[in-house]
């Protein structure tokens, strides 16, 4: 997309976007992968989520903690202490975001969860 005051016009923009939401909304019907693993093919369907809002209520909603957290970025690893070194840290994996919340999620008492949140960030 371009800046003003040569900003593209709808047409320019659904052209733009046309192929990436055919292919949001053919993997949101399912599609059969083959896999070593799977050489039969397993299903695989992709849900495309979007969080607009201020970053304190995204962070909530998205089960993110607040800048106060250990891991408080939502994007990379950099930790808290790291902060003022202006870097962007490794990046988040998929894997560990899910692992930190199933822990969480499991955790039997409210002290248990707010020690994994400040030290997830999650």
């Amino acid at each position: 997309m371009k800046p003003s005051p040569n900003q593209s016009d709808m047409v320019t923009i659904k052209n733009v976007l046309k192929p990436l939401i055919d292919e949001l909304i053919e993997l949101n019907c399912g599609v059969k992968v083959i896999t070593p693993n799977h050489p039969r093919g397993q299903y695989v369907f992709v849900k495309l989520v979007g969080l607009i809002g201020n970053i304190v209520e995204t962070h909530k909603a998205g089960g993110f903690m607040s800048h106060s957290a250990k891991y408080f970025c939502s994007w990379c690893e950099l930790k808290n202490m790291e902060r003022t070194h202006v870097k962007l840290g490794k990046p988040c994996k998929r894997l560990s975001v899910f692992s930190a919340s199933s822990r969480w999620q499991e955790a039997n008492s409210t002290t248990e969860k707010q020690r994994l949140a400040q030290y997830c960030g999650i």
